[in-house]
């Protein structure tokens, strides 16, 4: 049995008190029953197995940051959901790959200011197989147009516009594959010179990324300050940021196996797309919203943007509908 996961998290540590955000607000924790049944002290607070949010944050939460359950009890029988965040996983079968959410600010900075060059981490671990209906043959596949993707991200020979068409073009014929039960890899160096002829950072592509996020629930941010000053705008300037491959190789490593699994890689690709023609283009929006922010303006951009899309269900469908039949 082995373990993967991107050796940007090698040295993450939660910054607890001192983070400049906290996960402890925003959005509703949910509760394990081992939790809920060990802790009837705290029944109270609990509403369909959630903690009941005072003010948008957890009643738990204290006023210097820290989590009274662990003040009181340390972290050993912590709630999942509270002991693992920012980390998810996912298996398939003895293999276990442990993903990182970018809006956790320590995550989005690892990921941005990491120097070396992005990896695949591979280390055994011992962990219960639990049966799954995955199609093995297609996670093999998968497996291997992801690695194929992650190389070209990796690459210097590229720029970032090459990389994002690339993905998307790959992406095009390997969710047609999928479709097909053709397990043949796309051909990469012909995806690759197509790519140099391909554009998907357009200002087109912009304005329906925009309208679309406009229609999302962010009032949890100031992401929908950014989006509407956008569009009374409608002018689109596509900037890179330090660490834009990292933060691709990232997207890239945590959605395209599970999303290839579940025979949905086109969504995914999409939601990569708008992602990033966002994140490219935000910063001309930003720099007054988050002027008081003590993060860095990517950064902020990135963790706010991850919070109100990934972690809210009606937002990701919304987005995943509005992109079924656009062609970027």
């Amino acid at each position: 049995m082995t373990k993967r996961y991107l050796n940007f998290y090698e040295n993450f540590n939660c910054l607890a008190g001192d983070c400049p955000d906290t996960c402890c607000s925003g959005w509703n924790i949910a509760l394990s029953d081992e939790f809920i049944s060990a802790n009837p002290k705290y029944k109270r607070f609990i509403r369909k197995k959630c903690f009941k949010n005072v003010n948008g944050r957890c009643p738990l939460l204290q006023e210097d940051g820290l989590c009274e359950y662990i003040a009181e009890n340390g972290q050993e029988n912590l709630n999942s959901v509270c002991k693992y965040h920012p980390r998810y996983f996912y298996d398939y079968g003895a293999v276990r790959e442990v993903y990182f959410s970018l809006s956790c600010p320590e995550t989005a900075k690892l990921v941005l200011n990491f120097s070396d060059l992005p990896a695949v981490t591979i280390k055994p671990e011992v962990f219960p197989v639990e049966p799954n209906d995955i199609d093995y043959n297609l996670f093999v596949y998968a497996e291997a147009a992801r690695n194929e993707m992650l190389e070209v991200i990796k690459s210097e020979d590229y720029d970032i516009k090459s990389k994002l068409s690339f993905i998307y073009l790959y992406g095009l014929k390997l969710a047609l594959n999928i479709k097909k039960e053709n397990y043949t890899l796309p051909d990469t160096a012909k995806f690759v010179r197509m790519s140099k002829f391909y554009n998907v950072l357009t200002e087109k592509n912009a304005l329906k990324i925009y309208s679309v996020l406009k229609k999302c629930d962010c009032t949890r941010s100031s992401l929908h300050k950014v989006t509407g000053t956008a569009l009374e705008n409608e002018k689109f300037s596509f900037n890179e940021f330090t660490g834009i491959n990292n933060l691709l190789y990232a997207f890239v490593f945590d959605g395209i196996l599970k999303a290839a699994v579940y025979e949905d890689v086109l969504s995914e690709v999409k939601y990569i797309l708008s992602s990033f023609i966002y994140f490219m283009t935000a910063s001309g929006f930003s720099e007054e919203v988050y002027k008081n922010s003590p993060s860095p303006l990517h950064e902020k951009i990135v963790t706010d943007y991850v919070r109100e899309i990934e972690h809210d269900d009606k937002n990701l469908s919304l987005i995943n509908n509005s992109l079924k039949n656009f062609a970027f």
